[in-house]
């Protein structure tokens, strides 16, 4: 173990304090992915004195990972990202035991892997690899740290898995196989957001070991107006999560918006008051629906209230993610909403 005066800035914080530093020092962290997001979070996760870090990365350093990958340099080109991870960290602090595994998650035995550790970090950046990452950390029961990144917009949340968390399909549901959801080799990314994804995620993951703070289930968004919170609820018809008895998915049904169908938009438009939120990149609704308001999902966050409160809200955008989130998100603000994709 590090030496607790190593730390002393942080244990001086009354939340903390020498009980907390020991729960950190005997806590353990799988990081699967370190690349953007996951770089930024093995550091801050190495200084706050986690005892065990576990990386998990089958990829090789290229030149265009540098701008945002911050733990790696030109020398790095083409070495394997664990073992330059692990160098990088072992290097400022010798004594912090640090796990490689240069394979793809999928590649490995997680049902025996997840239980040497006390959270999963998932900092990838592959739609099918997350999803499956979920799945298997809550039939394990395992703490879930996620974080997702593209263009100008970074998502984290924190799943604990207890009763009554949701999970990833909860908050993002599954999109298509050519969805390139935070794919940044598609989308493209600013590299400041996906250090701050990791900062955020290394914040959760503190305060959870700790126990100071109730984390799970709250999806923070950044962009570059700040960071939004958003409730989230297990979603009573989730695949992945959800077993529910009767009563408790009527509680949670109340927390959480529908998803419908176009067709089924489109009838509760022309039947009752109804006003339709298009994030779409290229306001496509406006095409098929009369009382349309046009929008990015950052200017929502910050511009909900020129929504009328008096109609029924359907959002929609291209796959239905971003729908979902903003459906959610003008729910716990008192808006009667759902969603639904337009493709």
């Amino acid at each position: 173990m590090r030496e607790i005066s190593n730390y002393i800035r942080q244990v001086i914080i009354p939340e903390v304090g020498y009980v907390g530093q020991l729960k950190i020092a005997s806590s353990s962290v799988l990081v699967v992915g370190v690349g953007g997001i996951g770089s930024p979070l093995v550091i801050y996760l190495a200084s706050m004195g986690i005892g065990r870090i576990g990386l998990v990365d089958y990829d090789l350093v290229s030149i265009h990972d540098l701008h945002r990958q911050i733990i790696f340099s030109v020398r790095d080109v083409g070495k394997r990202k664990v073992d330059v991870a692990k160098s990088f960290l072992n290097a400022r602090y010798p004594e912090l035991d640090v796990v490689v595994y240069p394979k793809r998650i999928e590649e490995i035995e997680l049902r025996n892997l997840l239980g040497k550790w006390d959270v999963v970090a998932d900092c990838t950046d592959n739609v099918d690899t997350r999803y499956f990452l979920n799945e298997q950390c809550f039939l394990a029961g395992m703490p879930l740290s996620f974080g997702a990144a593209e263009t100008f917009l970074g998502y984290s949340i924190f799943f604990d898995f207890t009763q009554e968390s949701p999970c990833l399909n909860c908050v993002f549901k599954k999109p298509p196989a050519d969805c390139p959801l935070g794919d940044c080799s598609v989308m493209g990314i600013a590299p400041y957001v996906t250090g701050v994804v990791g900062t955020l995620q290394a914040g959760d993951i503190f305060k959870y070991l700790i126990g100071i703070e109730k984390v799970s289930g709250v999806l923070k968004i950044v962009d570059e107006r700040g960071c939004r919170t958003v409730p989230f609820y297990k979603d009573p018809e989730c695949t992945v999560c959800s077993q529910l008895k009767r009563e408790d998915k009527d509680r949670f049904s109340k927390n959480s918006p529908q998803y419908i169908e176009v067709e089924e938009a489109k009838s509760i438009c022309r039947q009752r008051k109804a006003v339709v939120v298009d994030l779409s990149r290229e306001a496509i609704a406006c095409k098929f629906f009369d009382d349309t308001f046009p929008m990015k999902i950052e200017s929502l966050l910050d511009d909900y209230l020129c929504i009328p409160k008096d109609k029924e809200i359907l959002v929609c955008c291209e796959t239905g993610v971003k729908a979902h989130v903003a459906a959610q998100f003008l729910i716990s603000k008192g808006y009667r909403a759902c969603f639904f994709k337009l493709f």
